[in-house]
Formats: C-alpha cells, structure tokens, sequence
C-alpha cells in the first residue's frame, strides 16, 4: 500500500450510492473515521473526499459527479461504521450513475507532503489481428479467389418464390373487430 510522508497509508474503502427525488446519497465504508483529521469538500459538479480511520489509514477520492448538486443544502454524518454524504440535486432528474463517465480518469499518488495527481493512461484492446488468427469457419464465408462472377451471384441470389395459390372460400374467416 501507498504510504505518504506523514506515515499515513492510502487504502480503498467499499463505497456505494443510491438516490431519491431530490438528494444523491454517497456511503463510504471506513470505520471509525476520525472527523477532526477528516474533511469532504464539494462544488456543484465534484465531490472530494479526504478520510482518514483506524489512525494511521487515508481514503482519499474525487467523484465527478454525474449531475450538479446543491452543496448549500448538502450534508455529510460520520458514524461509527461509514462516513455518509447526502447531496441534495439543484434538478429532481435521475442520475444514470454516480459519476459523469467523460470525465477525466485521476489517480491520487501522493508522493511527498502534498497529493500531486497523476492521469491514468487509458487501455484500449488491441483489435488487429493477423490472418493466422481467422479461423476455419471465418475463411468460408470468403469467397475463393478462382471462383467465377457468375458462380458468386448464383450464390448470392435468393431463390425464385412460387406464385401465391388461391385459397379456397369455405377455408377463409372474416377478421374479427376488436
């Protein structure tokens, strides 16, 4: 783990979120939070987080929130168990999430007496493969080099439909009116 120059060791706590009409609430699982070495601080847009519990352990967290809240009417409770902050939404819309996915991805890696943030490089998976990687069942949906125009648009075309038979009278119903 991480430790700071205070001797402080930066962990990961469980955290979970839920909303109603009107309020976001954002439950982070430290236990015995101290609040006088504590503190959460938010603008209407991100919520910061600096716990520290269990004397010498640090949860430090920037959630980019998914809507704007209003922070006057906002609160935060520390009980024994968890540390929870109801945020009250400036608009009664519900969040699809409990943060904006475009925003930018930080990590807090603090190095000294202060947290410098580093930016997470962003993995993407690698999507070129070679030709040793197709498979047998994938090379027969492609046409073979020798085969000619016409032997492939026969392939292709649909089979001709046969012409429709009259039905005769006494098998057909009316529609029933609904």
């Amino acid at each position: 783990m991480p430790t700071s120059a205070a001797g402080q060791e930066n962990v990961a706590c469980r955290h979970d979120w839920h909303q109603t009409g009107n309020q976001v609430v954002v439950t982070i699982y430290a236990k015995n939070a101290i609040p006088e070495q504590s503190n959460v601080e938010a603008n209407r847009t991100v919520l910061t987080t600096h716990i520290q519990f269990e004397n010498n352990k640090v949860f430090r967290r920037d959630f980019h929130l998914w809507g704007v809240v209003d922070v006057s009417q906002s609160r935060v409770s520390m009980v024994p168990s968890k540390v929870e902050v109801t945020l009250r939404k400036a608009d009664a819309v519900a969040w699809g999430k409990l943060e904006d996915p475009r925003a930018p991805k930080v990590e807090v890696v603090p190095d000294t007496q202060e947290d410098v943030p580093e930016e997470k490089e962003e993995v993407r998976p690698d999507w070129d493969i070679s030709d040793d990687d197709i498979s047998e069942s994938d090379e027969e949906d492609v046409p073979q080099q020798n085969e000619s125009k016409d032997e492939k648009s026969q392939a292709d075309e649909m089979p001709p439909l046969d012409e429709p038979k009259d039905v005769p009278p006494e098998n057909t119903q009316p529609m029933k009116k609904k």
